[in-house]
């Protein structure tokens, strides 16, 4: 199963700058990882492009924009393969004439106005001539217009570790767009900043611009950093989405979560599910402790999910800056440590001797040792978390749960993450063995 959906989604990452019509097939030596799956070639006749770039001002009236840079960047999976530029004449367009087809490609604009990028919706060609609109707006770098529509927070456990998925959608309600990148408050220096607990672990962060493209954000141990530009929220635009893949260790049947909130956030939620992959413990009963949720209760399904699952819910939160995203999970199957057990039923002896072989056993091993197991045995959990989201996804997906495009950037991004614990299980594999 897994086999197939990286299979089904690596859309040629091999793709190279050279001519695509000069390369040969090459064999697929790990569908697993990015960069592999054959070469693809130019497919059908060309094609030609039309990209109208509008300029929308503090009235929301429109204007042709005159002059401004057009970027076309052609993607194969996440590589890019191919780019042309072309400036906009004096109604707007900025024409790209006989552009190769290639199977499974993106072709997305991006225009420059006044320093600021905005990038259009992606294309997949399919006529002889397709146009493609971007609307492009005066900048600012006021942010008291900036705010999170939504926030939320899932929570699955795995093992010994919760694995947490967070959603931010940011909208801007100013008439103009808010330059991130740079803004000369101090506090975006490196980008608008996203904290999480400082034990939060794997962190994989990317944003989804309001045309729904995905682009990569910047971790640095426990935040986020994110300088893409935020348009104004206007009719039928979409939010910046930010969504955030991570886990922290599971120590106690009681969990705490505590996390900073730097901007006001219109509503947030908080979903627990009380449904495992695990024979043991198929079904938790768990309960949640949300202080300034105006709701908490109980979930038979949410929407989208397969039926049966079971969540507790948190609604209706709300959050101004520096207030702390605050719950607690209380339920949780953790097995008591095996000295605590001695410690009730055994004796002084047993006591005695239990440290006498901890301590030996430690001598024997150095702490680089355990701390290598240690990561070993944390990525492999990861790993198989992984395949069983894809299988899972992947499930949803011909059930006719999830649709293509939402099952597209899903399964995308749980393919770069396990990609990665790939390669960090190979790098600590080499490391031990060396």
């Amino acid at each position: 199963m897994i086999g197939r959906v990286a299979a089904a989604t690596c859309l040629g990452l091999c793709l190279l700058a050279a001519p695509a019509a000069a390369q040969e097939p090459t064999p697929n030596p790990n569908p697993m990882m990015p960069g592999s799956g054959p070469l693809q070639r130019p497919q059908g006749k060309p094609f030609d492009l039309t990209v109208a770039v509008t300029q929308v001002d503090n009235a929301w009236k429109r204007t042709p924009a005159a002059g401004a840079e057009v970027l076309l960047e052609v993607y194969a999976g996440d590589t890019r393969v191919k780019s042309y530029t072309a400036k906009t004449d004096a109604a707007g367009a900025a024409t790209f004439q006989g552009l190769f087809r290639i199977e499974g490609a993106r072709y997305i604009p991006v225009a420059t106005f006044e320093g600021v990028v905005y990038r259009g919706a992606p294309l997949s060609p399919t006529q002889d001539a397709h146009t493609s609109q971007i609307d492009v707006y005066g900048k600012t770098y006021e942010d008291s217009a900036l705010q999170v529509s939504d926030l939320m927070t899932t929570v699955d456990v795995v093992e010994r570790f919760l694995v947490f998925m967070q959603m931010w959608s940011f909208v801007n309600t100013a008439p103009q767009t808010f330059d991130v990148a740079h803004a000369t408050d101090p506090r975006y220096k490196e980008g608008l900043v996203i904290e999480l607990p400082v034990k939060a672990e794997g962190i994989q962060a990317r944003v989804f611009l309001p045309t729904g493209e995905p682009v990569e954000a910047q971790v640095v141990e426990s935040r986020i950093y994110i300088k893409e530009p935020i348009p104004p929220a206007g009719e039928g635009s979409q939010p910046l989405r930010v969504q955030l893949h991570y886990s922290m260790k599971l120590e106690d049947t009681d969990f705490t979560y505590a996390q900073p909130i730097a901007y006001p956030v219109e509503s947030m939620r908080v979903i627990v599910n009380q449904t495992t992959p695990y024979k043991r413990h198929p079904r938790l009963n768990l309960t949640l402790e949300a202080p300034g949720f105006g709701e908490v209760g109980r979930n038979q399904q949410m929407p989208g999910m397969r039926e049966g699952m079971e969540f507790v819910v948190a609604r209706d939160g709300q959050a101004k800056p520096g207030d702390t995203l605050r719950f607690t999970i209380r339920g949780y199957p953790v097995p008591k440590p095996w000295g605590a057990w001695l410690a009730l039923g055994g004796g002084a002896l047993v006591l005695v001797a239990g440290g006498f072989i901890l301590q030996r056993e430690r001598a024997r091993q150095s702490d680089a040792t355990r701390l290598a197991a240690l990561r070993l045995k944390a990525l492999q959990e990861e790993r198989e978390s992984l395949y069983d989201a894809l299988r899972y996804l992947d499930d949803r997906y011909y059930n006719g749960e999830v649709s293509d495009r939402a099952y597209d950037l899903e399964v995308a991004s749980l393919r770069e993450r396990l990609a990665l614990v790939l390669r960090r299980l190979e790098a600590e594999g080499k490391e031990q063995a060396a």
